[in-house]
């Protein structure tokens, strides 16, 4: 078997991930795929049934005001009783598509969709999720550390319950995403953690 160092000095004429990555958004950016190529998901999506969805205003504001994450792919922010996610990568749609089908389709315990739309912005359009807020406490490493036995125990059968009913999930008979869809078209199949093989 090649290594992912022998692959990337083939294919990119490099030794490393970090140094393939440009030539690789490079290429994405000069091939524009269809929302259709990500997603079935028609976009505006729009539960039947949602508290007030933020207008833009209420989200630029809150994503200057109330960030809850900020990172490379998206930013999130705290809306009244709404999460907005936003991202300029089209993935956000697949994540969307993905909780609509475990809420449709399971019993794990997923944030509540209530919309998912597109706005044009340059060079690429923004992307939204709204869901609902669920209260709690981020589970940091710092957090972890300081709970007792029990209540990670606690914390551990929680989720063994959620994983239990993810995987309780009927096979639709095929390898891939919901819907009978391929995986991300531009995922990143060289990628391991940032870890070279």
């Amino acid at each position: 078997m090649r290594s992912k160092t022998e692959i990337l000095q083939e294919h990119f004429n490099v030794q490393t991930f970090n140094e393939a990555f440009p030539t690789y958004l490079k290429e994405l950016a000069s091939f524009p795929m269809p929302l259709s190529s990500w997603t079935k998901l028609q976009l505006p999506y729009e539960a039947s049934s949602h508290p007030r969805i933020p207008s833009f205003d209420e989200i630029d504001r809150a994503m200057k005001e109330d960030r809850l994450k900020g990172g490379a792919s998206s930013d999130v922010c705290k809306v009244g009783t709404c999460v907005v996610k936003m991202s300029y990568n089209p993935i956000i749609l697949q994540e969307a598509e993905d909780l609509l089908f475990l809420q449709a389709n399971s019993q794990v315990r997923t944030p509540t969709v209530y919309a998912v739309f597109a706005r044009e912005t340059k060079p690429s359009p923004a992307y939204y999720m709204v869901t609902e807020f669920i209260e709690g406490e981020m589970l940091t490493s710092k957090k972890w550390l300081s709970l007792s036995d029990k209540a990670r125990t606690k914390i551990c059968s929680k989720l063994c319950e959620q994983l239990r009913l993810l995987r309780s999930i009927p096979s639709e008979g095929y390898y891939g995403r919901v819907h009978n869809q391929g995986w991300n078209p531009n995922s990143l199949p060289l990628r391991s953690n940032g870890k070279e093989m």
